[in-house]
């Protein structure tokens, strides 16, 4: 998929800011904020879903704190 202009300076900002990695990851979290932002997504369904990926790589408890200070500063800014 190609994006132009606005959206194109939008998802290069996401990436050079670190928000994501890449412009596909930046699409998946915007498109995730919309469908949670409008009530497209239940909170049950998500925390199963972050419960079934941790499960599948156990993270260190530095690692988790800073993935949560990461997603805070996300969610803030």
């Amino acid at each position: 998929m190609r994006f132009h202009g606005v959206f194109d300076e939008i998802l290069e900002e996401m990436t050079r800011l670190g928000i994501a990695k890449t412009k596909a990851e930046a699409v998946r979290l915007a498109l995730f904020k919309f469908a949670t932002d409008y009530g497209l997504v239940d909170d049950r369904l998500i925390l199963k879903t972050l419960r079934a990926e941790l499960a599948k790589k156990p993270l260190r408890p530095e690692a988790v704190l800073a993935e949560v200070e990461r997603v805070k500063h996300e969610t803030i800014s």
